[in-house]
């Protein structure tokens, strides 16, 4: 189930190109909750996702619809969904934003008809976190490199 979801529009999406989402792609924002909306609300960013949650999991704010790409993953964009963790990578994320993120991640996956596995080389489908895309889907390393929580966020999703 999602939460109940504000919406704040990203200039920064464009069209997928008949392209069916096979991804989602989870991220942690490197940043706060407020400021990452505002961040993608300018156009000057050149960035977006579709989802920003906040960093105790209890609001989420869509920046970009569904049927639309939002910029987050360079080369997976048109074939993904971005779901941004507010926080910071060094220092983890909370139970209650781990558990909200999985609850969007099984959401969106299950809309999708997509199975609810972790996807780690990008390759086929499912979720995957944004280092698993390497550097066609932007080189960034984010939320952890630990295989230990992505197995154990994988149990949630599912």
């Amino acid at each position: 189930m999602l939460p109940s979801l504000k919406f704040v529009s990203s200039p920064n999406y464009s069209s997928r190109n008949g392209n069916a989402v096979r991804l989602i792609v989870v991220h942690d924002c490197e940043g706060s909750y407020s400021g990452s909306i505002s961040w993608f609300s300018q156009a000057a960013s050149k960035v977006s996702a579709h989802i920003v949650l906040s960093e105790d999991g209890t609001q989420a704010t869509q920046m970009v619809a569904w049927a639309n790409k939002a910029w987050h993953v360079c080369s997976f964009n048109p074939v993904s969904e971005g779901i941004e963790a507010a926080g910071f990578s060094a220092k983890g994320l909370g139970a209650p934003e781990w558990l909200e993120l999985a609850s969007i991640t099984a959401y969106r996956l299950h809309a999708h008809g997509l199975p609810p596995i972790w996807c780690n080389d990008g390759g086929g489908q499912g979720f995957c976190e944004h280092a698993d895309l390497g550097v066609a889907g932007g080189g960034h390393h984010d939320i952890t490199h630990d295989p230990a929580v992505w197995a154990a966020f994988e149990k949630m999703v599912q």
